[in-house]
């Protein structure tokens, strides 16, 4: 025998038992007074299928759910997560809106030329959750740099500056000076590091954290004077780090055990 199950009119509330799929035809699909009285088919409803149906609707939407969180966090997907977001954001801060204020208070000494391109690398990049698992601590992913000994580089012919990945403010902020004081050259000799680039970059220091900065330990023009600016500007420089941090820290990626382990 057939399950029987109870249909019944929006309208006027009344009932009768049928089949859970009547055919098309079958009179018990429709309320045939409220039909005559609105000229048009009334059909009845079956509240216990349509609460049937609600409930397959939570139940697939929490599933798809859950399959989007492990498809979304799982370790290749974290992976390739975090190397976009490293090239955007180094310790917190956004690497490129930093750069465009930098590169405007430049705009005396590159004459209004065009932003360099900044590119990331990402060479012989790998993530070692040891940590992370141990502490529960994301932040303590551990990230192989590049392999050169160089921190960034500036190339002129192509109109770009290239970082490692979590750069310093300094190394951003060198290598858009070299991009826009460019090279000098004495007796066929490149000079990249004298005094007309540090004072640039003294300059644009000064004016971007509102702090005198004192060049009288400085007797050589060279990356010594780089630690001389960076020593002097470090307090201004990391309670900004930290701000932006504070600010951006949603829109870092979080692994997936991580997430269990913040769950459980």
């Amino acid at each position: 025998m057939v399950k029987q199950i109870r249909w019944k009119c929006e309208q006027c509330g009344n009932g009768l038992l049928a089949p859970s799929r009547p055919r098309k035809n079958d009179v018990r699909r429709y309320c045939l007074p409220c039909s005559a009285k609105s000229g048009k088919l009334v059909e009845r409803i079956a509240p216990a299928l349509q609460k049937k149906s609600e409930r397959k609707q939570i139940q697939r939407k929490q599933l798809v759910a859950k399959r989007r969180e492990r498809i979304a966090l799982s370790p290749k997907t974290y992976e390739n997560n975090y190397r976009k977001y490293l090239t955007k954001y180094s310790n917190g801060w956004h690497i490129q809106s930093e750069a465009e204020k930098i590169w405007k208070l430049f705009e005396p000494y590159h004459n209004g030329k065009p932003m360099p391109t900044i590119k990331i690398w990402f060479n012989k990049m790998e993530f070692d959750y040891t940590e992370a698992k141990q502490s529960g601590d994301p932040n303590d992913v551990k990230v192989w740099k590049y392999p050169r000994g160089s921190l960034g580089h500036a190339e002129y012919w192509s109109n770009e500056i290239m970082l490692k990945t979590s750069c310093s403010w300094k190394t951003l902020a060198h290598e858009l000076c070299h991009m826009a004081v460019r090279s000098r050259y004495k007796d066929g000799r490149r000079k990249a590091h004298d005094e007309v680039f540090y004072k640039a970059l003294k300059d644009v220091c000064e004016r971007r954290w509102k702090k005198h900065i004192s060049f009288h330990e400085v007797t050589k023009y060279g990356y010594a004077v780089d630690r001389i600016i960076e020593k002097q500007i470090e307090p201004e420089v990391s309670a900004w780090v930290k701000q932006q941090a504070d600010k951006n820290k949603h829109k870092k990626p979080i692994p997936l055990h991580i997430i269990k382990r913040e769950e459980a």
